[in-house]
């Protein structure tokens, strides 16, 4: 087995993690300005559905094969996704259209496909790529990033995505650790592989810490009444039994297509920590399944990079379990762990944002959603799921 693996091949980054090594484009080339300015207008327009609308309609088809490379595709993707599920959920449940007009459909879809992932709001356009920094100069902190694109325009959700942009960065040591760990146990490295399992858990540790700044400046009757909404996809959505036509499209474009919202499940974070530690979700399950169906939701390269750390996913916890000593033992028990806290702290802030708030009844006009997630799940059994099965492969 192969002891090298360069993270760069992967768009994975060694100080980052699966947020681009590279700021995010601020503007795409002048020919796509009417999908930036229209993106912009978003907040706006969200105050007369029918204008919002009316300018959707009246958006010139461009055509996207002169976009070239990765960033300029993700900055696409931000524009129109924004666009997209403006369009869609602007009038909530009752005023959803069937389909989404060809001057969306078929420039989002071709660029998605490049990208490896569905035309669907994602975790990649929502958390990975659609920030940019307030001072130039200043760290990829959350109090210095903004969005590029909103929806609703509110403090709220600018918090709600950067904080998750910010969570991204802080775990990126996790993330090299990945591949060293697995490294040091491919040549039976008791000292290097201890070495890094202690930096994957402080990774998780400051990730947890991250996640807990969410409460800062995203109120959760906002995030559940305002923006949540709009996140919402077209898979396991009671609006769409059938799902959503995209209209020219697809060869077949009179077939609606399901495609789940964006969800924190499609980030590669987690499941990168998973896979090393030799965790196993399976697809014996409806939640295994949903954890592996996240994966296609994924940048490709993304989606790539995991499955290489996965052909290699049993390497730490065999050496563990049969060459390791005391102190390799508690490293990776120490790993797990800190994944269980996370997770544990995300079954609370799902507590605070979506249950204790969907109890309260006040997200008129989008009632479908109630206690499912974004990504089209009933999310606390999922969670919990996620979590005790992490905690089932302790040593």
């Amino acid at each position: 087995m192969s002891t090298t693996l360069v993270l760069s091949d992967f768009e994975v980054s060694e100080t980052r993690g699966f947020v681009p090594d590279r700021d995010p484009l601020l503007h795409l080339p002048s020919r796509y300005k009417p999908w930036e300015d229209l993106a912009d207008r978003i907040p706006t327009l969200l105050k007369n559905s029918s204008k919002l609308r009316q300018s959707v309609l009246e958006l010139p088809f461009l055509d996207p094969s002169h976009l070239h490379g990765s960033p300029e595709l993700h900055r696409a993707t931000v524009a129109l996704s924004t666009i997209a599920h403006a369009y869609i959920w602007c009038e909530g449940d009752a005023g959803a259209p069937k389909s989404l007009p060809r001057n969306i459909a078929v420039p989002w879809t071709r660029i998605a496909a490049q990208l490896g992932f569905p035309p669907i709001m994602t975790h990649a356009t929502s958390a990975l790529h659609n920030w940019k920094r307030i001072d130039p100069t200043g760290p990829l902190d959350a109090s210095n990033l903004a969005q590029i694109h909103s929806i609703t325009g509110t403090e709220d959700e600018r918090w709600f995505f950067v904080a998750t942009t910010a969570l991204e960065v802080v775990a990126a040591p996790g993330v090299k650790a990945v591949v060293d760990a697995q490294a040091a146990a491919s040549r039976s490295d008791d000292h290097a592989l201890v070495e890094s399992l202690v930096i994957m858990t402080k990774s998780l540790i400051s990730a947890k810490e991250a996640l807990e700044r969410m409460y800062d400046k995203c109120r959760p009757d906002v995030f559940y009444n305002v923006l949540r909404p709009y996140l919402a996809g077209w898979k396991g959505s009671s609006v769409y039994p059938r799902g959503l036509v995209y209209e020219g499209a697809f060869d077949d474009d009179d077939e609606p297509r399901m495609f789940h919202g964006a969800s924190a499940a499609e980030s590669s974070l987690l499941p990168c920590f998973s896979e090393a530690l030799g965790i196993s979700y399976g697809t014996d399950t409806a939640h295994g399944l949903f954890l592996r169906e996240m994966r296609s939701y994924m940048p490709s390269c993304h989606r790539e990079f995991l499955e290489v750390v996965a052909r290699r996913g049993n390497a730490i916890r065999d050496f563990v379990r049969s060459e390791g000593g005391d102190e390799s033992r508690r490293a990776y028990n120490d790993a797990i762990d800190a994944l269980v806290a996370f997770r544990s702290f995300h079954v609370q802030i799902v507590t605070s944002y979506i249950l204790v708030q969907s109890r309260k009844s006040k997200s008129v006009g989008h009632e479908s959603l109630v206690e499912t997630g974004t990504g089209g799940t009933s999310i606390m059994p999922f969670l919990k799921f996620a979590r005790e099965r992490a905690l089932e492969y302790k040593l």
